[in-house]
């Protein structure tokens, strides 16, 4: 880890990915968005990653990032309306200034998880959806609207069109 991770200065450093279909979840499809993250500040109410405005009435989105605690935290939105989406906020403190793996799986019309390091850290229920898809970029290390930017490092980004089991997991976090 750490060798060639991307640095963010938590002012303004961020990644942009041109929006893609690939970045869209389709076809009642379960997702799991994983990384490697390292920080020793708190950064409460940061965004590591973010396919969201701002707005929660614009429409379906997703984003991960830290929630007022500097607790991990997850957010899918699969319809226009806030009601429509879910967030999960995990309780394990990760700014020790070690590397975690943060790992996000929503189960289609099950769940939503967070991992850290391999180990269950949150939960919580999720209706079944047909997609979330928008034409917003995706962003690395702030929110889409530019605002709550990440001081610390990712590495090792992967999205998956799956869900990852807990063997998985565990591998990629003992890997």
């Amino acid at each position: 880890n750490g060798g060639n991770a991307f640095v963010f200065n938590g002012i303004s450093d961020n990644i942009q990915v041109i929006n893609s279909s690939s970045l869209n979840f389709t076809n009642n499809n379960s997702i799991t968005i994983s990384y490697w993250l390292k920080h020793d500040n708190i950064n409460l109410n940061k965004y590591f990653i973010s396919k969201y405005s701002g707005n929660t009435n614009i429409g379906p989105a997703y984003s991960m990032g830290t929630g007022f605690t500097g607790n991990a935290y997850s957010w899918y939105q699969y319809n226009s309306n806030a009601i429509y989406g879910r967030d999960v906020r995990g309780s394990i403190t990760m700014n020790d200034g070690n590397w975690h793996l943060f790992t996000s799986v929503l189960r289609n019309g099950i769940n939503t998880s967070i991992y850290i390091d391999g180990i269950l850290d949150s939960s919580v229920p999720f209706p079944s959806y047909t997609s979330i898809q928008n034409n917003l970029n995706l962003y690395f290390g702030c929110g889409a609207n530019f605002e709550q930017f990440y001081e610390g490092k990712l590495d090792d980004i992967r999205i998956y069109n799956r869900a990852l089991t807990q063997e998985e997991i565990t591998y990629l976090a003992t890997h």
